[in-house]
């Protein structure tokens, strides 16, 4: 298992796009036997979409989309005031009220009646990954369980590189900021040097500098003085 994580983190780091992300959990997946996945990026803004990878047919990958499932997905839901990982089955679908069970039909009839959902909460927001099956049986839930430190610990890493490559950028007075963008930026607010925010971020203080200087060009201002006076139009 050391190799297919060490295997899983070198494909993280040299993942540039949804697709490369999406073959680096598959390595996870593939490894426990878990038939399906599906992560979840919540946007940061009203404006802003989420950001789905997934290995779940694209017709219905689609269709929540097109419907905003995102918005009313019961185990969404649950993951937002939740940070535990659970389990969920066919129970759900036939106790829930009639928008939770015609949800539930939707995606039985394209092959996810069953998972395991795994919520990630940071300070920008909220994610989840979700391991899926067409049927519940013992096999999938010892799996789940059994390995639910390891599969806690793949999801953080994927959600830490996902966030990075596809997180919806910051608005901050009408210039869209980067995540580490922002993270310096509001570093900076609270008094920070570039080498406190080198430290506090494990970056190098020029990567650090780098930052600001990106932060000052999008917001047009000389000084982090004044970019920190913009935090104000944040959005």
């Amino acid at each position: 298992m050391y190799r297919v994580f060490l295997d899983y983190i070198r494909q993280l780091a040299a993942a540039e796009d949804a697709a490369a992300l999406q073959s680096a959990l598959k390595i996870i997946a593939e490894s426990y036997e878990l038939p399906t996945f599906a992560y979840l990026l919540m946007p940061g803004t009203a404006k802003a979409s989420a950001k789905l990878i997934s290995t779940y047919p694209p017709r219905w990958t689609d269709h929540y989309l097109e419907r905003g499932y995102e918005r009313t997905d019961p185990i969404i839901l649950r993951s937002v005031s939740d940070v535990r990982p659970f389990d969920w089955g066919p129970g759900i679908a036939t106790n829930g009220d009639n928008q939770t069970k015609r949800f539930f039909n939707e995606a039985a009839d394209f092959g996810i009646r069953c998972g395991f959902t795994i919520p990630l909460h940071d300070e920008y927001g909220f994610a989840a990954i979700t391991f899926a099956s067409d049927r519940w049986n013992p096999a999938f839930s010892d799996t789940t369980w059994e390995n639910i430190h390891l599969l806690q610990f793949a999801a953080i890493l994927f959600h830490a590189f996902a966030r990075r490559r596809l997180g919806p950028p910051f608005l901050v007075n009408g210039a869209h900021l980067t995540p580490r963008e922002y993270e310096c930026l509001n570093l900076a607010a609270q008094g920070k040097s570039a080498w406190d925010i080198s430290r506090i971020l494990h970056i190098s203080q020029h990567c650090a500098e780098f930052h600001l200087a990106n932060v000052r060009a999008k917001l047009g201002v000389h000084s982090i003085c004044q970019a920190i006076y913009h935090l104000g139009g944040l959005r």
